[in-house]
């Protein structure tokens, strides 16, 4: 399966420096998740629409912990985690999972197990975008993977300029 980005990888190696590590803990970062499969699946025998099934979650971790369970259930179709959107704080990603819920009520019909249809021609890249909307409305700041390990990193450079170790 492949990884969900460059972050997720470096975790399931431990290729992530200490220094970026302890900045992790410190913030207390968490990612409010969208996972689900790869791509519209059929609901039934005969159905020509299709669904997106999605469900939207928390984790702490790093690495990807969600999408090898994800995937083990499914035997026809991939899935897997399809974005992650960090906060700083469990009760800042509390407050946006919440957030994002309440807007799905209204937008996507609601399907068994705590997943989401999204339709057949959900856009992953513009969910994801409504989400980081969603927290900015909210007063969160966001990070997607890339900029999550890109911030860590700035904060551990001027922790060392700080020391004068750099």
């Amino acid at each position: 399966m492949q990884p969900i980005s460059d972050l997720a990888l470096k975790a399931r190696q431990k290729k992530i420096d200490d220094a970026v590590m302890r900045v992790f803990r410190r913030h207390e970062f968490c990612a409010v998740y969208c996972a689900g499969s790869v791509e519209p699946v059929a609901k039934r025998i005969g159905d020509n629409r299709g669904a997106w099934p999605v469900k939207i979650g928390l984790t702490r971790a790093l690495e990807d912990t969600i999408s090898s369970g994800l995937d083990g259930a499914s035997p026809f179709w991939e899935q897997r985690v399809l974005f992650r959107v960090w906060v700083k704080t469990w009760a800042r990603g509390r407050t946006l999972e919440r957030e994002v819920l309440k807007a799905l009520q209204g937008s996507s019909e609601q399907a068994r197990k705590s997943f989401w249809d999204m339709g057949p021609d959900f856009q992953r890249e513009f969910f994801e975008m409504e989400v980081h909307t969603i927290a900015q409305c909210n007063g969160i700041e966001t990070w997607d993977d890339d900029s999550l390990m890109v911030e860590m990193a700035r904060e551990v450079k001027r922790e060392f300029e700080r020391r004068g170790k750099v």
